[in-house]
């Protein structure tokens, strides 16, 4: 492989990771360095359509810039839930040492959902935790992990009850089931 084509090979790794991480979890600096990226993967792009037209005199070896273009686009959707899943086990330690602080009582939940102010300290990716308590004992806590996202508000929502519950799902939007008690959520 030639020098050309490792630098072409890192630009476009450079741009995908970026792009990925940025959808995952966006925020002011991830969505402007994911808009960087983007205009840079178009530009290698076409750099990459442009070396088709040498095929005369480098052979098969003119596709590969493209090839590996199409691999980052196709491959795109597919590595999105991956990466969103790494980074939810990534931060769910933080996680799971707030369930047990509110589980407790070192940590107040109240019968409505609640900002605990400081809390996002000490969760990874989030911005903001909120924290309740309903009749039954249900312990839900929702960590907003997104603050750019065009719907609102997302993140991830433990509920010790393993269902999110009607009130609930009547204001968010409950995406996948990331683990037992944990689901991503958005509104």
């Amino acid at each position: 492989m030639s020098r050309d084509e490792k630098l072409f090979l890192a630009a476009v790794a450079i741009c995908y990771l970026v792009t990925l991480y940025a959808s995952v979890h966006r925020n002011l600096m991830t969505m402007a360095l994911a808009l960087l990226a983007a205009l840079v993967f178009l530009f290698v792009c076409a750099l990459a359509f442009v070396a088709i037209f040498e095929w005369k005199r480098i052979r098969w070896r003119a596709l590969l810039p493209f090839a590996m273009c199409a691999a980052a686009i196709i491959s795109w959707r597919s590595a999105q839930p991956l990466m969103d899943k790494a980074l939810f086990l990534w931060a769910l330690p933080s996680y799971e040492a707030i369930v047990r602080d509110v589980d407790s009582g070192k940590i107040p939940a109240s019968a409505r959902f609640e900002i605990i102010e400081g809390l996002e300290k000490r969760a990874r990716l989030a911005y903001s935790v909120w924290t309740q308590r309903d009749g039954r004992g249900v312990v839900r806590i929702m960590f907003f992990t997104e603050g750019m996202s065009f719907a609102g508000h997302d993140g991830y929502l433990y509920c010790s009850s393993g269902e999110p519950g009607p009130k609930l799902e009547s204001r968010w939007y409950v995406g996948r089931k990331m683990k037992e008690h944990w689901y991503r959520v958005g509104e």
